[in-house]
């Protein structure tokens, strides 16, 4: 899942995204592939915060800003020849 937000003041344009793993991998592997994939893509900026989530709270977190955000191109199963 993706959603877009613009902030609380409406100054901090941001994106939260909702992925699950490849079966495969561990989380401690995922968070290393993730935190290489923002830090060597332009475009990503400074700042991004990975956090696991195991039960409902995830989906609040998402949408604390309201569902107007949703990023429905960007919502679907990945294919990952790698993995």
């Amino acid at each position: 899942m993706a959603f877009a937000g613009d902030g609380a003041y409406g100054d901090h344009p941001h994106v939260h995204l909702a992925l699950q793993k490849p079966p495969d991998m561990t989380t401690e592997g995922f968070d290393r592939l993730l935190k290489e994939m923002a830090t060597t893509t332009k475009g990503i900026g400074q700042q991004f915060d990975i956090k696991s989530y195991r039960d409902e709270g995830w989906l609040g977190y998402m949408v604390d800003h309201g569902f107007h955000g949703l990023m429905e191109q960007l919502t679907f199963t990945a294919v990952c020849p790698k993995h």
